[in-house]
């Protein structure tokens, strides 16, 4: 019997006895020798493997091992497996979860068994998730009492306000001088659902102030500006970003005064609310971008021509137009865009574009300009990086043609075509962007026909310079050759935080010279020096604009008096950087 393997087990009855080597009542088979050894313990005998309540043990070729339940793994099934939880503790292993919710719905195994319940902010109703999030007791009746107020009065039983009666009982009151010295503040916290459990939503505030700004922010982080109305009651509704979701949100309300009045007043809040809007972007979506859908673009024209239109787009496809037959026309396009916070690395808008040779076409935003895009009459792509601080935010962007005035102040019907066709509109990652955007082409390197620094088309000059920079190839370029003319170049920067010992500050290099009228400034200062040969300067930023977006401009005025007289003035400015400066405040 050499190379087989063999047992005695209990017999059939016709073969009983029938085998020598047996004992009575036992029969000699032959077992597969995968299943043999005959030196180790084996289930049931002494040594067995103990597999607890969820397994079994089983013989195997190199001994024995536990079979565990479904849902358990281990030497003694005691440990749950992959996709499976023991989250309460009590010693059963449950599926995990892995399975998939409905709307607005997230998964929770904390206890017991995997079930789906409504995200942060909604609440079960009529079959579904129905969003009920935001700021509780959005209309200040203190009903339930959630908001702290700070330098300021909530009056929940108030029916009428500063300009007559109230969208809904309730407000809160701030006076003049802790609106104008920044301490007037309301704060609340709440939960936020995350980017892929939320619809599009919005804040809905009722306020009425004079000349006051209100920022909404969460843990330092701008969330939104809110202004109030100057004269009258402002009603109002803005889209929220992905700044606002999957976190907890510290809600701070802080009343910056601007141009504060000498008489005492009052700025109310009449309510505060979060709300689905589905005119409101997607995160990260600019929607209908290719023009071939309906919606999103809003057309308005100023004299000129604003309009979706069918055949200009690439491809011959529907696309933007704007064009303009005279002076003192503006037309333009805008719509919604929604940027990306996170996954927002080397993030640009990109689109297509046409436009007559040398025309320029401008892309701003509610939060700043993007840059312009010079025609050559065939059709170009255009590539802007998006600054950090308009990140998470939802903004308003404009695709417009800039206001020129008549060199004769009254002679708008005087002709200035122009024409600028644009498609393919898109948020999307592009390797000309760092990940992190501060400042867009600090140092005026950029040779494309789309630039991050818009040059004024008013009455001076100016333009990005080759061989005039302070390092590489190019500067910006400002002249003026007479009194009254002025030439501007602007751009968006995202203002960074202070540190312990240093304050946000723009920092750039210049040289040039001015006429005996002339004069040259900044967003953060004027009347700044123009040395003649190179040298840098600073300017300190407020540090409450941190984490924001603001405009910023260079400006060279020929000056006052009478106008036309001639005297020029020509600076060149290089290098500009956006960053923190000891010498800057941090509060």
């Amino acid at each position: 019997m050499s190379g087989r393997f063999l047992r005695c087990v209990a017999p059939l009855a016709a073969l009983a006895g029938l085998v020598a080597g047996c004992g009575a009542d036992y029969a000699l088979v032959e077992q597969p020798p995968d299943l043999v050894s005959t030196d180790s313990p084996r289930c049931g005998g002494p040594g067995g493997l103990a597999c607890g309540t969820h397994g079994r043990c089983e013989d195997a070729k190199d001994g024995m091992r536990c079979a565990c339940d479904l849902g358990y793994e281990g030497a003694g099934c005691a440990a749950c497996s992959k996709d499976y939880q023991d989250n309460d503790g009590d010693g059963t292993c449950l599926p995990a979860c892995t399975v998939k919710c409905g709307a607005h719905e997230r998964c929770s195994d904390a206890s017991a068994a995997a079930t789906c319940n409504c995200a942060p902010g909604y609440v079960k109703q009529a079959g579904g998730c129905v969003f009920r999030g935001g700021p509780l007791d959005p209309t200040f009746e203190n009903k339930p009492k959630a908001w702290s107020v700070t330098k300021g009065v909530l009056d929940p039983g108030a029916k009428t306000g500063p300009n007559g009666a109230l969208v809904d009982p309730g407000l809160v009151r701030f006076e003049t001088k802790d609106v104008c010295d920044g301490t007037a503040r309301l704060t609340q916290s709440f939960e936020m659902p995350t980017v892929a459990e939320a619809e599009p939503l919005a804040v809905r505030w009722v306020g009425s102030g004079t000349f006051v700004q209100a920022l909404a922010s969460s843990r330092g982080v701008p969330l939104m500006d809110m202004g109030l109305g100057f004269v009258g009651t402002r009603d109002a509704k803005r889209c929220v970003g992905e700044r606002w979701l999957g976190r907890t949100i510290d809600l701070s309300i802080d009343f910056l005064g601007q141009l504060c009045p000498s008489t005492d007043s009052t700025s109310v809040l009449d309510h505060v609310e979060l709300l689905p809007d589905p005119t409101c972007p997607a995160v990260g979506e600019l929607p209908n971008g290719n023009f071939d859908g309906t919606g999103g673009w809003v057309a308005e024209p100023f004299s000129g021509v604003a309009e979706v239109a069918n055949g200009v787009g690439t491809g011959q496809t529907r696309g933007g137009r704007l064009a303009s037959t005279k002076f003192c026309q503006s037309p333009q396009i805008r719509n919604l865009a929604s940027p990306r916070e996170t996954s927002a690395q080397k993030l640009a808008l990109k689109f297509t574009y046409k436009g007559g040779t040398n025309q320029r076409m401008e892309v701003t935003t509610s939060r700043g300009p993007l840059g312009f895009a010079r025609g050559t009459n065939v059709f170009e792509t255009g590539i802007f990086c998006v600054p950090d601080a308009i990140k998470g935010e939802v903004i308003d962007l404009y695709m417009r043609l800039a206001y020129r005035s008549p060199v004769a102040p009254s002679n708008c019907d005087s002709a200035d075509v122009r024409e600028f066709v644009f498609d393919d509109l898109a948020l999307a990652p592009d390797g000309k962007c760092a990940d992190s955007v501060r400042l867009a082409d600090g140092g005026f390197e950029d040779t494309s026909n789309a630039q991050a620094w818009i040059p004024s088309e008013v009455s001076g000059q100016s333009y990005v310079g080759r061989g005039s920079g302070h390092s590489g190839k190019s500067g910006a370029v400002l002249s003026v050759y007479q009194t009254c003319a002025t030439a501007q170049i602007s751009t968006m920067i995202a203002v960074p935080p202070p540190t312990a010992t240093a304050g946000p500050a723009v920092k750039f290099w210049i040289k040039g010279t001015l006429s005996a009228t002339g004069s040259f400034g900044t967003t953060y200062g004027s009347n700044v020096p123009v040395p003649t040969a190179w040298e840098q300067r600073t300017h300190c930023v407020p540090p409450r604009d941190a984490n924001r977006a603001r405009t910023f401009y260079f400006t060279l005025y020929g000056g006052s008096g009478a106008c036309g007289q001639a005297g020029t003035s020509s600076v060149t400015v290089d290098d500009v950087e956006v960053t923190t400066d000891p010498s800057c405040p941090t509060k």
